[in-house]
């Protein structure tokens, strides 16, 4: 049995892959099947997909000692070889990429690189101890919006490149009172969600005009989140922690004035204080909408195209689920297809090379 060290998607939730101790896979999803893996000598701790193209970009975890784990690797799966490399001081906690810019993330930095020179776009200081790697970048192809926690403790900063339409914006957004365990932007780039390293509330804000409009209860016990998302209509959200449910959050539903009486300062906004500006409504709700119980320890969630909710469980050799759940009525869900990963991996070595679009790499 081999750990999975990580996942992710491709933004248009077509495909997801994942690292190994000993190597990567690359799945589809409909239809669900293994499209390439990767045997290697040491173990992938980081890994991306460039979209629509040969080449991912990864992180080994130093067993070998031309992969590091303070070197990012471009990989063309077409030659089943390393073409690039970018190396940093420290080592990388998270890489995120798309067809412009490769985003590296260490324990203080977010290095900006231009993906099809791999040259430094320029840098931004984050908190001084974001040891989780803690970064998000939103799914959208046609602008580039990043966020990620600022040096003060539970602010996050939100920046867009300028591109031929947008100009460039730049937001420091109070979230928190403690550090920022997760950070997710909405597909079409104007709300941001957020949980802290306590994993019971979640927050979400409106960009534009930074403010709170809904704080979910994930649960009284602290837990560590490692995936939030929005639907791709923003009507529902969702998130994994280490407690083996996936919650499922009705972002209209219930929207309501808060009329319980309290000041602002008072409640769950204490220790926030008035830093936040508070719209006439907000969503409060002490549970989820819908939820699916796996009990994985640790999982990986993203909404598919059609509000169906794909998740993949790191836990021994994994499963992926498609979750389907009512989007009337909510409640524990059943309508959930579980694949096993992996379960013909002798067969399925260097199988096939990843081929979404032959003409356009990058």
């Amino acid at each position: 049995m081999t750990q999975i060290n990580t996942v992710s998607f491709t933004s248009d939730k077509f495909m997801f892959a994942f690292g190994t101790e000993s190597g990567f896979y690359i799945y589809n999803i409909k239809p669900f099947e293994q499209v390439t893996n990767q045997k290697l000598d040491f173990g992938v701790l980081l890994i991306e997909i460039i979209d629509h193209s040969n080449l991912l970009i990864f992180v080994g975890d130093g067993k070998n000692v031309n992969y590091p784990n303070n070197k990012v690797i471009l990989w063309d799966d077409s030659q089943r070889k390393s073409i690039g490399e970018i190396k940093l001081n420290n080592p990388i906690l998270n890489i995120k990429v798309n067809s412009d810019y490769l985003f590296v993330i260490t324990i203080d930095h977010v290095f900006v690189f231009y993906t099809k020179t791999l040259t430094n776009k320029e840098k931004f200081e984050t908190y001084n101890n974001n040891e989780n790697g803690v970064f998000t970048l939103c799914k959208n192809r046609r602008k580039t919006i990043f966020a990620f926690p600022n040096q003060e403790l539970g602010y996050v900063n939100v920046i867009q490149f300028e591109n031929e339409i947008e100009e460039r914006k730049e937001l420091k957004i109070l979230t928190h009172v403690s550090q920022i365990a997760c950070l997710t932007l909405s597909e079409n780039g104007n709300f941001l969600s957020t949980a802290s390293d306590n994993g019971t509330l979640i927050r979400i804000f409106k960009l534009d005009s930074e403010e709170m409009t809904h704080e979910f209860r994930r649960g009284t016990e602290k837990a560590k989140i490692y995936s939030l998302d929005f639907s791709p209509t923003n009507d529902f959200f969702c998130c994994t922690s280490d407690r083996g449910t996936l919650h499922i959050f009705n972002l209209i539903k219930d929207w309501k004035e808060d009329t319980s009486g309290r000041k602002k300062d008072d409640g769950i906004f204490s220790g926030l204080k008035r830093l936040i500006r508070l719209p006439k409504k907000v969503l409060i709700t002490p549970r989820s909408f819908a939820c699916f119980k796996s009990g994985d320890f640790k999982s990986f969630c993203v909404f598919g195209p059609n509000e169906e909710i794909f998740v993949v469980s790191a836990d021994g050799n994994g499963k992926f689920y498609e979750v389907k759940f009512d989007k009337i009525n909510g409640g524990e869900t059943q309508d959930v297809q579980i694949f096993n990963l992996r379960e013909d991996d002798n067969d399925n070595d260097n199988k096939n090379n990843l081929d979404f679009n032959s003409n356009e790499s990058i």
